[in-house]
């Protein structure tokens, strides 16, 4: 994607060394404004390689079961690939599943494509094999053509046949290599039945699209985006990220539950604006606060709170599919993106996460039984989210 940066450029180090790329809000996913395979979105409708889709369970809540819905698809080609390469996050907007396991999924598509040689490459495999022509025919033309430089006079020649004294006469060749050539045959034979059968049976692809069908999504709003490299200014370029008048909102609760859990109220405030993760995460965001997106394949995520350093900074576990491997922390999902997909809905029923990292496998393996088609595959990957801290008012003893 192309670079877009603003007029404002002198507000920024151009010395920065991040190479953290941000995505952006651009517009909203319209009749008009559609998005293609290549572009990153968040909302709206996954778009599936080549149409086909991975299978259901990948598409469902791990808690209710139901139809997840796309909060982002990005395309993450690899450095130095030419296969497609998709990463699709979901959530479940049944409020009841927030914080639940398999509340939050991730899915990597890759679509395995042949690499185009350069005429250079292909002028030298033609080169190579006109070598191995040539020495061929060098070494063993003569064998065909020409008599035997040794069948004149064969030292080895006795009686009246030199070919009864030949020591390799026993040896009918002909004879015994027609057999084996038919054994040869049987044994191919023997073998393609089977993988046959195996081919035949990947046409299942076709029966699963039908079952896939059947899912049926949950929609956000979506909205194209657009990328450009982070570029941090100086502490004096941006705003405090936390106000000392900060209001806190607190939820519909009794006047005698607010009176006692006043003072736990101030705790809470307290503990959220004293966390120093929260506080370099608040300092590094307000330097671009309308990123919804931030993408650095090897990278490291933006830790939200302290109570998920531990977590984030351990990792993520090796693919089940994939166990000599290991996961790399690739892109994060940021709070701004709340704001746009849960335009026109019910606050208090809303998402309650900080941020989703993804964390995918650094030899991005596709295994043969999560192939669709033949050259395309799905594999859930590793998302880590990290909650919004909440104050939990049933555990308030009121006098």
């Amino acid at each position: 994607m192309a670079e877009n940066f603003s007029d404002e450029e002198s507000l920024f180090e151009t010395s920065s060394n991040s190479k953290t790329f941000l995505g952006y809000v651009d517009v909203p996913i319209s009749a008009d404004e559609q998005p293609t395979l290549e572009d990153s979105f968040i909302g709206g409708n996954p778009l599936w390689l080549d149409g086909q889709l991975p299978p259901s369970k990948m598409l469902t809540c791990g808690n209710c079961g139901s139809g997840l819905g796309l909060l982002l698809q990005s395309y993450a080609p690899l450095p130095n690939s030419a296969n497609d390469r998709v990463i699709y996050v979901f959530g479940c907007q049944n409020y009841k599943c927030t914080r639940q396991k398999g509340s939050i999924r991730c899915i990597k598509g890759v679509k395995f494509k042949k690499v185009e040689l350069s005429v250079e490459e292909k002028m030298n495999m033609e080169k190579q094999k006109e070598y191995e022509v040539k020495l061929q025919g060098g070494l063993f033309g003569k064998d065909k053509n020409n008599d035997n430089p040794f069948g004149g006079s064969n030292p080895f020649a006795a009686g009246s046949s030199s070919t009864s004294a030949n020591p390799f006469s026993g040896i009918t060749f002909d004879k015994q290599e027609e057999p084996k050539k038919e054994e040869t045959k049987e044994e191919k034979k023997d073998v393609k039945k089977p993988s046959f059968s195996q081919i035949a049976s990947k046409s299942a692809p076709k029966q699963k699209t039908t079952v896939e069908k059947d899912v049926k999504l949950s929609e956000y709003p979506g909205y194209i985006l657009y990328v450009e490299k982070e570029r941090i200014g100086t502490d004096d370029d941006v705003l405090p990220p936390i106000p000392d008048n900060i209001q806190f909102e607190e939820a519909d609760v009794a006047d005698s539950v607010m009176k006692a859990s006043s003072t736990k109220t101030e705790e809470f405030k307290s503990e959220i604006l004293d966390d120093s993760e929260f506080q370099a995460f608040s300092k590094r965001v307000a330097h671009n606060p309308n990123q919804v997106l931030r993408y650095e394949l090897g990278g490291e995520p933006l830790i939200y709170s302290s109570k998920n350093k531990t977590k984030i900074e351990n990792g993520a576990p090796a693919p089940v599919w994939n166990s000599q491997s290991e996961r790399q922390f690739e892109l994060q999902l940021m709070p701004k993106a709340i704001i746009d997909l849960e335009v026109g809905r019910d606050v208090m029923e809303g998402m309650e996460w900080g941020t989703i990292s993804v964390f995918t496998d650094v030899e991005d393996f596709v295994p043969s039984q999560n192939m669709v088609s033949k050259d395309i595959g799905y594999v859930e990957e590793w998302p880590v989210v990290e909650w919004e801290e909440q104050l939990d008012y049933s555990k308030i003893k009121v006098k």
